[in-house]
This record gives C-alpha cells, structure tokens and sequence, in this order.
C-alpha cells in the first residue's frame, strides 16, 4: 500500500493505493482478497478538511 499527499487548486488531499503489485500471482495470503480487484489495483482519495 501506498500512501499519496498532493495539492490542487489550494486543496490539499491523501489518496491511497493498493492491491496492485505481484503478490496475488505468486499465490500470497491476499490472493482471496484481490481476486475480483480490476487489474492496476485500487485508488482512494480524500480531500483533507480546511478547518
């Protein structure tokens, strides 16, 4: 997993990937988990609060 921090237009955000990698063909303990994961794994981002 990879944890990403940028910036746009002044908004700072965090955005996080995973499951990508060659874990799930070597036959790992996350090859159940990343199964039904589309190919290039999964991306989430949030925006950081400006409070």
């Amino acid at each position: 997993m990879e944890t990403l921090i940028f910036e746009v237009d002044g908004k700072e955000y965090v955005a996080v990937r995973g499951y990508g990698g060659a874990n799930p063909i070597w036959g790992g303990p996350m090859t159940d988990v990343a199964k039904d994961v589309p190919r290039g794994g999964t991306l989430y981002a949030f925006a950081l609060s400006q409070d």
